[in-house]
């Protein structure tokens, strides 16, 4: 009898495969839009957003529990770019079959930084 390993290797490989497409589509739409919509000159800039929580929060651990995001160590477009190239890399990495636990919690981990730290943008 084969081992569950075996049996599920086509389901592994499609699942993984379309998870890095999935990412490659989000990241680069994120490299795309962030600037115009929530960079520091756009529709609503996402650090206006981060600094009304740090106020509302007592603390910077307190904060990020309310708004868990990468960004409260940067909140300038430099960094939100930075990440988004990263997210991309990484999310290729993941596309081409390299999957492992942690390219896959860093590559969820920044992309739901990005949801958080987007708002009204990136709520839905």
């Amino acid at each position: 009898m084969a081992d569950a390993a075996s049996t599920h290797w086509l389901t592994r490989f499609l699942f993984f495969r379309l998870l890095g497409l999935v990412y490659v589509v989000g990241f680069l739409i994120v490299l795309r839009q962030w600037e115009p919509l929530l960079g520091a000159h756009g529709l609503l800039p996402a650090h206006e957003m981060l600094e009304r929580v740090r106020e509302s929060a007592s603390s910077g651990p307190l904060a990020f529990l309310q708004l868990p995001t990468l960004f409260w160590l940067s909140d300038s477009d430099a960094a939100f770019r930075i990440f988004g190239w990263a997210g991309l890399a990484g999310s290729l990495v993941l596309l081409a079959g390299f999957a492992n636990v942690p390219l896959l919690a860093g590559l969820w981990f920044l992309y739901m930084s990005y949801g958080d730290a987007g708002g009204l943008f990136y709520g839905y």
